[in-house]
């Protein structure tokens, strides 16, 4: 088992723990208090929020270890190792006992802090919806494919009859645009030159997390204006009305499951936000159930994780997924790979120009994108609407 592999697992393995032995014990909990009091305490609700926190911590992990692992640390250096040890024991290196450290005439200057050549970023979110969509090249500007509008009935008829023709079989044409997408960053030649830090490596590493933010909104919200069109802003994509502002109960998620066509189900997700996944674990089926469900640990595939499910179909956190609210398109559930297509033109490249403004001292980093996105199958997709 590669070390992916066994990180996956650990975080499959906590994930599923973490909601049968907490989870569930504190929903029970909250549960008893509602009947009998009315509500649930504020200690309970705090401890079932702090339950909800570490599940979410834990797919967030899993997602990130599935994207990128993380670097690993290498060995700490050696005036970091003496000062643990001094730490143990209260023993000093030989080498400083004579020295004070605060002091520099008395050989602090010889005891330097420790600088580490790392970034500390924080997590950047996105709609990783490339993972569950249908991607393709392309040398175009635009891709076009022909599309079935409409379709014949076949007919009845007697063993010597007219046979009329059946008409009604029409085709139109999908096209796809490519729009571009840029980042435009300028840095002091001393920037590049002197930190320690490879601050030309970081800027393109932020350059491709930020496209990535921007292509994963547009094709969830994008109007498809120099932009690609996203699947909630498709009018043609049937809603299904969930009859409140919250997800008060797990009925109109099986509304919205049934609302597809079964021949989609097989490879059929849902795309949701964070907090609307929070609502959703708290729900039960009519055997009393919860309709959420924890990955399995290592199964098939490459990376060896059986995902969590909702309803028994895998799921896709996506934070431009509006929260629950009056009239929002809160979840999404269908077959993305028939539904959605993404195009790409031309993967990010990037230009250094350091000439434009080598008057100032500075170099210019340009960065571009072409991409497009739109849905191509309305039918494979169904949108829970809140009242």
């Amino acid at each position: 088992m590669s070390d992916l592999q066994g990180e996956l697992k650990k975080l499959a393995d906590d994930l599923h723990s973490t909601f049968e032995s907490e989870f569930k014990g504190r929903m029970e909990q909250a549960e008893q208090e509602a009947k009998k009091h009315g509500e649930e305490f504020a200690e309970t609700k705090a401890a079932v929020d702090r339950v909800q926190d570490r599940l979410d911590e834990i797919e967030v992990k899993f997602q990130q270890a599935t994207l990128a692992p993380a670097a690993r640390a290498g060995e700490a250096p050696q005036e970091v190792k003496d000062f643990l040890g001094f730490v143990r024991s209260g023993k000093l290196p030989e080498e400083t006992k004579v020295m004070a450290l605060r002091d520099e005439s008395l050989g602090g200057v010889l005891a330097p802090a420790e600088y580490i050549a790392e970034v500390i970023k924080g997590i950047v979110q996105y709609s990783p919806i490339r993972n569950v969509a249908r991607v393709r090249q392309t040398s175009r500007t635009s891709v076009q494919a022909p599309k079935r509008t409409g379709n014949f009935a076949a007919q009845w008829v007697d063993e010597i009859a007219t046979r009329t023709e059946t008409t009604g079989r029409t085709y139109g044409l999908e096209e796809i645009p490519t729009h571009e997408l840029y980042a435009r960053v300028i840095v002091s030649n001393w920037d590049l030159e002197d930190p320690v830090v490879n601050l030309e490596a970081d800027l393109n590493d932020a350059m491709s997390e930020q496209f990535g933010v921007a292509e994963g909104s547009a094709f969830v919200t994008g109007n498809g204006v120099k932009k690609p069109e996203g699947f909630l802003t498709n009018a043609d994509i049937e809603l299904v009305p969930n009859g409140g502002a919250s997800f008060a109960s797990a009925d109109k998620l099986i509304d919205l499951q049934f609302a597809l066509k079964e021949q989609y189900w097989q490879n059929a997700s849902w795309a949701l936000n964070r907090l609307s996944l929070r609502d959703i674990r708290k729900l039960k089926d009519t055997t009393n159930n919860y309709i959420w469900a924890p990955g399995l640990g290592p199964g098939a595939g490459i990376t060896g994780q059986i995902p969590a499910t909702i309803l028994g179909s895998p799921y896709t956190i996506c934070p431009d997924m509006p929260t629950a609210a009056s009239n929002a398109k809160t979840v999404t559930y269908g077959d993305f790979q028939k539904a959605y297509w993404i195009v790409d033109r031309i993967e990010m490249s990037m230009l250094r120009d350091p000439f434009s403004a080598a008057g100032n001292g500075q170099v210019i980093l340009h960065a571009r994108k072409r991409v497009g996105g739109q849905v191509v199958l309305s039918e494979a997709l169904k949108t829970l609407q809140m009242a």
